[in-house]
């Protein structure tokens, strides 16, 4: 019969460790550098970045081709401004007038429903302040500078 050291037999398999287990420092201190490690090595796969005009780094994305890339590099910059705004009217305009079916120039919830305009269609009755049963675009923009829309 073995007789085992009270001890070990009231801590059980966490006494008979090394010592180096123990605590949970070791396996924090080895999990820190192995992050360290591999942060160095995603760092090194890390795309290229190019510089803008402004000197901040863009990043390029990696499966894009170079010919690509280029050609894109070409377009127009970004429109701002009360460019930006044209647009954003022309775009909801255009939507809009997918939605005229009839091409009367006013749509009906069900129309706009159809269209996938979902928030025309949700809040038809707040934007139909006539209470006529269709809107035109312009009462359509009217309810979005009402919201708060800078257009």
């Amino acid at each position: 019969m073995s007789r085992r050291r009270p001890e070990i037999a009231r801590a059980g398999w966490a006494a008979k460790r090394p010592r180096v287990l123990r605590g949970g420092r070791a396996w924090l201190l080895a999990a820190a550098l192995a992050a360290a490690c591999c942060g160095v090595a995603w760092a090194a796969d890390a795309p290229p970045t190019d510089v803008d005009a402004s000197g901040a780094p863009v990043l390029r994305d990696p499966w894009v081709p170079p010919a690509v890339r280029k050609s894109a590099a070409k377009l127009a910059p970004a429109a701002t401004g009360p460019a930006l705004k044209a647009q954003v009217i022309d775009k909801l305009h255009a939507s809009f007038a997918r939605a005229d079916v009839e091409g009367a120039g006013t749509i009906t919830r069900e129309q706009a429903r159809a269209a996938g305009l979902g928030l025309v269609a949700a809040r038809f009755d707040a934007i139909d302040t006539a209470g006529r049963g269709r809107i035109a675009f312009d009462d359509f923009l009217r309810y979005l500078r009402a919201q708060g829309a800078d257009l």
